[in-house]
Order: structure tokens, then sequence, then C-alpha cells
């Protein structure tokens, strides 16, 4: 089963040091870990403050990390994947629960060496019943 539960801000950079080391400084509204089986396998920090005011069209990922795990080897994909839900994007709304235009569009960026602009997708994954909760 997979899960998303918001959490607090220095438990999230803990864990994020663990991902992913020497990243450096990210500054992000919200931290959401993702939960496989019960266990804490993704971290990811959103802004979501450009939505709020209708600037965007939904969030936008600062980061986002997934462990190295032999059960699940393509747990990054996995953890993409579920971002880019319906299932997701329920639970990011739900967390804003003023705003009363829609969540469409999640923006993401990946680090490279060259320069490249974070491009929005929409939400186009519907998980099947019972693989979120």
């Amino acid at each position: 089963m997979v899960r998303f539960a918001r959490l607090p801000k220095k438990q999230a950079l803990y864990y994020r040091d663990l991902l992913c080391h020497r990243l450096g400084v990210t500054r992000s509204e919200n931290y959401v870990g993702m939960f496989v089986d019960g266990k804490l396998t993704g971290i990811s920090g959103y802004m979501g403050q450009a939505w709020c005011i209708g600037k965007r069209q939904g969030p936008f990922e600062v980061f986002g990390f997934a462990a190295h795990v032999k059960t699940y080897p393509r747990l990054n994909k996995l953890h993409m994947m579920c971002l880019t839900s319906r299932s997701f994007r329920d639970f990011w709304v739900s967390l804003y629960p003023g705003v009363l235009w829609p969540a469409t569009h999640f923006a993401t960026t990946c680090i490279t060496k060259g320069h490249e602009r974070p491009r929005p997708v929409k939400w186009c994954t519907k998980m099947t019943a019972g693989s979120s909760s």
C-alpha cells in the first residue's frame, strides 16, 4: 500500500539528507513523505503559494528523493508515478482547504548539468482502488 503524509520540516530535511548527501539548502513550504507498506521510502518538498494566489495551476516540486531498496528496485519511478496521480492531487488539495480553484498541473524539476525549465505535467495517472489511501 502506498500513502502520503505531511512531515514536519526538521524531520523531512533529516530524511532528505539521508537520501541525498550534500544537496545544500532547499526551501519548501510543505514536506511530504511517501510510505510503502508502512515504511518511509521517499521524501519531497513542495511550493504551493503560487497556486494559492492563482499564478500557477498546481504545486511545484522543489525536491523529491526515493530510497535505494533492493526489495523495490524501481522505487524512484513509483515515487514519480504516485506524485503525478489523481490520488496525490487530492491529498495536495486537502492541505489547502481554502483554495477555490482546482489544481490541474504539477511542476517538477530535476538536477542537471544544463539549464532546463520546470515542465508542468497534468495529473494523468489514476491509481487503482486499494493502492492508495
